[in-house]
């Protein structure tokens, strides 16, 4: 039967993980050193005994039976990789209570199996870092000097000298200490791992968040309580400064030039580091033989250095001219040249999330302006023309009053419709400048608007419009207002600008585009002939409103015109529906 490897819970995708962890990486290590160990302790001890008698038998008895147990350890984990979390700690427990017995059995004074306990806490770094270090070092110096004391003051064996175990020991201990930090220092390095693949990837709203997040881990890269961020405002005469530490963020924004340059001159574009910002000395340049000499300016600004209480630093140039900045990483006492890398990391990303925010900040605004435009133009085609229609009407109605008393309150009616009508168009306009406001109640089908347009179209402006007969054409909401207001302006200029009489719509649905048509009989635009939109733009003829509507929507817009009427075709793309 086939395993299955796809699913997360399958037993080939556990082998799969398993096998490439770094776990099972270091145990299949250990049972390789422990088989090798093994085996050629088991032949030296054969060819060249160093216990008389019985101790030699149990020791040669000892190193067989651990050999063996080495090769089926070395079988599983190469052949059964899930089973090395279970394995691990008892293997670790067998290793040393054997070394420890090889040792008590051979207690002369250049006992071979000293190298055992050295073995041990090796296993003990590779599996748990510093804790094994510490936990499985001590352990074997106390074995060892246990083995001593007991051999040699209490046993009195002549073989023991106390000297030598007491030197080991010395040895043990010096090479804990080393692999101490190897294991202090690859745990900071795996840690710092984590923290560059973890930085933080999404620009906040405000400047405020984004900085704190991105400072916040800044510190924790580099293991320091403060991170002060200054630089310029391009093209204007601001700096901000922004202060992380513990208790907050503090963040100003000020004048210019009071603490210009940030640092001196020479370090403008360096990477450096200094135990002692306020005189400079001991300062340290990363990939250079350069050292600042003390009797020069100090390194740091002196202003800035005071104002922020600046002594231990690790700072870099922030990577945009246009920024014109540093960052500096505070009170970090140890320091080392690694912090100059990972500051110049640091220096990047926080570059990278500050352009990136400004670009949001510019989308935002062209957003918005691009929204003010869009309710310009709706309003222009929607309430500004109701509104001519209905000045018009009451221009009439002012001349028919007294004459037409039935035929002027018909007109009243109808401008009253027409003015509730734009009351509810207006309604949505403001709605939808609002934020967080309710879903707006759903609008009528469009042809279904678009007939009452014709309606309202013959009563206010004298103008027939024919519309498209058949069913109703299927076109999203969003596209249905756009293409409801091009219709109108297309219709109302005709009868207001063209003096038309008539007009034709027609509307049809094809490979996910939508073609509208509106001809009328008017006397057309003040050129003659055929123009796409580019050539209007270009000539700055033509509905303005309706071209920028179109171009909005991706589609196409070419008018013909002509003494004998006018026709705008339109060609609008369309989503699946």
């Amino acid at each position: 039967m086939a395993t299955d490897t796809s699913s997360p819970t399958g037993a080939g995708s556990l082998d799969l993980t398993w096998h490439y962890s770094p776990q099972t990486q270091v145990e299949r290590l250990i049972a390789g050193l422990r088989v090798i160990l093994a085996i050629f302790s088991l032949g030296a001890v054969a060819l060249y005994p160093h216990s008389p008698g019985e101790s030699a038998v149990l020791s040669h008895g000892l190193l067989t039976g651990y050999a063996l147990c080495a090769l089926a350890l070395g079988l599983v984990v190469w052949k059964v990789p899930n089973s090395v979390s279970r394995l691990r700690f008892p293997s670790h427990i067998i290793d040393f209570m054997i070394f420890a017995i090889l040792v008590y059995l051979t207690p002369g004074p250049d006992n071979p199996f000293f190298v055992f306990f050295v073995f041990s806490v090796l296993s003990g770094t590779l599996r748990w870092q510093l804790r094994g270090t510490i936990w499985t070092a001590a352990a074997a110096l106390a074995a060892f000097l246990g083995i001593a004391v007991l051999a040699g003051i209490v046993l009195h064996d002549p073989a023991v000298e106390l000297d030598r175990f007491i030197i080991r020991s010395a040895h043990l201990a010096v090479m804990t200490a080393f692999l101490g930090y190897l294991a202090a220092y690859q745990a900071r390095i795996e840690r710092q791992i984590r923290e560059l693949v973890g930085w933080p990837r999404v620009a906040p709203d405000d400047l405020d968040t984004l900085m704190r997040e991105m400072l916040e881990h800044a510190s924790r890269l580099i293991d320091c309580p403060r991170v002060l961020a200054v630089w310029n405002e391009a093209e204007e005469p601001w700096q901000q400064f922004v202060l992380w530490s513990a208790g907050g963020l503090q963040r100003s924004r000020e004048r210019g030039g009071t603490y210009q340059p940030f640092v001196a001159r020479p370090l403008a574009e360096v990477t450096f580091l200094s135990p002692d910002a306020a005189t400079g000395r001991r300062l340290v340049l990363p990939r250079t033989a350069t050292t600042w000499e003390s009797s020069a300016e100090p390194p740091i600004n002196v202003a800035l250095a005071s104002r922020f209480s600046i002594r231990h630093v690790v700072t870099a140039p922030l990577p945009d001219p246009a920024l014109d900045g540093r960052i500096f990483f505070l009170d970090k006492p140890a320091m080392t040249a690694d912090d100059l890398a990972l500051a110049e990391v640091a220096a990047r990303e926080i570059v990278v999330a500050i352009n990136q925010w400004h670009l949001l900040e510019e989308r935002r605004r062209l957003g918005l302006l691009g929204e003010r435009a869009r309710v310009a133009r709706d309003l222009h085609d929607s309430v500004s023309q109701a509104l001519t229609g209905a000045r018009l009407q009451l221009h009439a109605l002012s001349r028919s009053i007294l004459d037409q008393p039935q035929d002027a309150a018909e007109r009243v009616l109808g401008v009253e419709r027409m003015i509730g009508t734009q009351q509810t168009d207006l309604r949505s306009f403001i709605e939808r400048l609002k934020s967080h406001s309710p879903p707006l109640p759903a609008r009528p089908a469009l042809m279904e608007r678009l007939r009452e347009l014709r309606d309202r179209t013959a009563a206010e402006w004298g103008l027939s419009v024919s519309l498209p007969d058949g069913d109703e054409v299927p076109v999203p909401g969003d596209v249905a207002d756009e293409v409801y207001l091009m219709v109108q302006e297309a219709i109302i200029n005709a009868a207001r600008h063209a003096r038309a009489s008539a007009a034709r719509v027609e509307m049809t649905r094809a490979a996910g585009r939508l073609y509208v048509s509106v001809t009328d009989n008017g006397c057309g635009f003040p050129f003659r002939g055929r123009q796409d939109a580019v050539a209007l733009a270009q000539s700055g003829q033509g509905p303005v409103n309706l071209r920028e509507r179109v171009v909005a929507l991706g589609g196409t817009l070419v008018l013909d015109s002509s003494v004998e009427g006018s026709r705008i075709e339109i060609s609008i793309p369309l989503s699946a529906t």
